[in-house]
């Protein structure tokens, strides 16, 4: 779904880079918290607009913000 759903297909995303949908991506697993459920619904707000999901995730402000999160989740 990550792969398919948020993609260069998104609103505002045609240019996007790999990172730039890492960011996405990552932020549609956090606010999943692990439930496929709220994985659909972060999936769905990124096709309206996915900058309301980088901030519903907490990576609305730093670009960065992504990969420290990441290496939280694989550093516990």
């Amino acid at each position: 779904m990550l792969v398919d759903e948020c993609a260069d297909t998104l609103p505002l995303c045609s240019a996007a880079t790999p990172v730039d949908l890492e960011r996405i991506r990552f932020a549609a697993l956090r606010v999943s918290e692990g439930d496929l459920r709220k994985l659909r619904e972060g999936i769905a707000l990124a096709a309206i607009d996915w900058r309301d999901l980088l901030m519903n995730a907490g990576f609305g402000l730093g670009v960065g913000d992504h990969d420290r999160w990441f290496d939280d989740v694989i550093g516990s």
